[in-house]
C-alpha cells in the first residue's frame, strides 16, 4: 500500500530532478487560441514592477491591499492597477485569460499551483522572461509577498500546473468572497 502511495510522488520527484515541469494530466489541455506574444496585448512590465514594489508586504488571509495580501488578493490588486479586473479567488483566476505553455511564460503572466487532482489553490505573478528559470512573485502564508525561484523548490515544482496570460481589455463582473 505504501508503495502505491509513493509511486505518484516519486514520479514527480524524478520529473523535478530532470527540470521538466509538466502540467498534470488531469489539468485542462491547451485552449485552441494561443496567447498573444509577450510584446502583444498581455500585461507585463507595469504589472511586474508593481508586484515587485510589494515584496515584503505581510500575508493576510483574504487580504487584497498593501496592509496584507493572500495569493489571489495580490494578483487582483496588481492587475486592477494595470487596468485588468480579475476574479477574486484562485480557482476562478485559473480559468481567466489564455493558457500559456510553461516554457513560454513571460513577465506579468499568472502561474498556478495545486495538489494532483485538485483545483488550483495558489497563484503567482511570473517575474522571469521566457528561457530563464521560472520565478514568481506571490503571497506566501509563511513569508508574506516574496519572489521565489519555482524550479529550485521541490515544493513548488511538484505543484506547478499551468500559466495564463491576461489581456488588458479583460473585465470581470461582480465581486467574489472566497479566498485562496
Amino acid at each position: 500500500m505504501v508503495a502505491l502511495i509513493l509511486l505518484p510522488v516519486l514520479g514527480c520527484v524524478s520529473a523535478a530532478r530532470r527540470g521538466l515541469p509538466r502540467p498534470a494530466p488531469e489539468m485542462p489541455r491547451p485552449l485552441p487560441e494561443r496567447a498573444p506574444s509577450p510584446a502583444g496585448q498581455g500585461v507585463g512590465s507595469a504589472t511586474l514592477e508593481l508586484a515587485r514594489s510589494l515584496i515584503g508586504s505581510a500575508y493576510r488571509y483574504g487580504g487584497a491591499s498593501p496592509a496584507g495580501f493572500d495569493c489571489s488578493g495580490l494578483a487582483l490588486y496588481v492587475f486592477e492597477r494595470d487596468g485588468v479586473a480579475l476574479p477574486r479567488i484562485t480557482r476562478e483566476q485559473a480559468d481567466y485569460g489564455i493558457w500559456v505553455p510553461l516554457d513560454e511564460l513571460a513577465p506579468g503572466d499568472l502561474v498556478f499551483f495545486s495538489e494532483p487532482g485538485a483545483a488550483p489553490h495558489h497563484v503567482g505573478i511570473v517575474a522571469s522572461k521566457p528561457g530563464e528559470p521560472l520565478r514568481m512573485i506571490h503571497a506566501s502564508a509563511s513569508a508574506g509577498v516574496v519572489e521565489t525561484a519555482v524550479l529550485s523548490s521541490a515544493y513548488w515544482l511538484r505543484r506547478l500546473r499551468f500559466g495564463r496570460r491576461v489581456r488588458r481589455s479583460a473585465r470581470v463582473e461582480g465581486e467574489q468572497s472566497a479566498r485562496c
